[in-house]
């Protein structure tokens, strides 16, 4: 979605809906891969990604490289460019009672 929308391009219900059995049971880096693909169509290539997993468990620090590392594959840029954090709610609300996880990103992107 931050690809997505750093470039005008929709989101990611837009581009590739739930509602369409193509979808259904293809991996998020397929998804991750056809997004990219989109950004550079539109003449922008991607900077950076900085993400948060708002979690209070499983405890994801230990995955923190091998994540970074796919991500970065997947969207053809440095692993250094890619960061994944995680954060806790403290056991605030759904997210710290542990009944949901939620992600957030930011992406940068600039003409190529």
């Amino acid at each position: 979605d931050a690809l997505l929308g750093a470039c005008g391009l929709g989101n990611i219900g837009e581009e590739f809906p739930d509602t369409d059995s193509h979808f259904q049971g293809v991996a998020s880096t397929e998804l991750l891969r056809d997004t990219a693909e989109m950004v550079r169509c539109k003449g922008y290539k991607i900077g950076n990604i900085d993400s948060n997993i708002l979690a209070e468990r499983p405890k994801l620090f230990p995955y923190f490289p091998e994540m970074q590392a796919e991500i970065a594959r997947v969207l053809q840029i440095p692993e250094d460019s890619v960061h994944v954090k995680a954060k806790t709610m403290e056991r605030l609300g759904e997210i710290g009672t542990e009944q949901a996880i939620a992600a957030q990103a930011v992406a940068l992107v600039f003409l190529d």
